[in-house]
């Protein structure tokens, strides 16, 4: 941390030295892509002690998650999804994804609180990170299509997908099938006219569409992209 926080006081706007950060901390993560590191606050001697952020651009340490057990049994349990499909939603903070107020199962109530149990194929993990204005889910399936049935369920305005799962096709302009072919599409009630997000099927094939602008992307099982491929028109991007 000493090597870090000298490498980024080699820029006039970065003022934070050794002595700014707690007296008792150990390093959580190094971000090398936003560029700052995370570490526990352990001056009071708690046993699961606040994990705090520290950014390079704003010259700050600022909260990031209240609990480092918590935060550590997340990172186990994203890691376990990984050979499943799964995709990073941001939603609003007062909003809550999960279906019946929150009646669905949570095995682990106290240690992965933010963890739910939708159904057998699909689980849904609200990040305990401290994210101001939005909150970041992990929605995790064991097949694409599962995912597809998720968010067709859902209210898809206010959403962020930060990465789309499966394989993408790319066009531009409106989305434009073939004649004939059946399209169900649900979206969102109130829709962005910059940046919108869709999920149901296209000629009975599971996709999640993403409109920016005049930029269209169709995430789709790569079992069946030569198949959505033949469906599509429009020019490729």
């Amino acid at each position: 941390m000493r090597q870090r926080l000298a490498e980024y006081g080699t820029e006039e706007h970065f003022t934070l030295t050794e002595a700014d950060l707690p007296s008792r901390y150990r390093l959580v993560y190094a971000d090398n892509d936003g560029i700052g590191f995370a570490v526990t606050d352990e001056r009071e001697g708690v046993a699961d002690p606040a994990v705090l952020s520290v950014l390079w651009d704003d010259n700050e340490i600022v909260p990031y998650a209240p609990s480092y057990l918590r935060l550590s049994a997340e990172a186990v349990l994203s890691a376990a999804f990984d050979s499943w499909y799964s995709l990073w939603l941001t939603a609003p903070t007062e909003r809550t994804l999960v279906p019946g107020g929150g009646a669905a199962e949570r095995p682990f109530p106290l240690l992965a609180p933010g963890a739910h149990r939708l159904d057998p194929d699909r689980w849904l993990l609200r990040s305990t990170e401290q994210s101001g204005p939005t909150t970041a889910w992990l929605l995790a399936a064991t097949g694409f299509e599962h995912l597809v049935e998720w968010l067709h369920g859902q209210d898809l305005g206010g959403l962020r997908i930060a990465r789309l799962p499966g394989d993408t096709l790319r066009r531009t302009g409106p989305l434009r099938v073939a004649d004939g072919t059946p399209v169900r599409l649900s979206g969102s009630d109130a829709p962005d006219p910059d940046r919108s997000l869709r999920a149901g099927w296209i000629g009975g094939i599971a996709v999640i569409v993403e409109e920016r602008g005049d930029r269209l992307t169709i995430a789709v099982n790569p079992r069946h992209r030569a198949a959505l491929e033949g469906l599509l028109d429009g020019e490729l991007l």
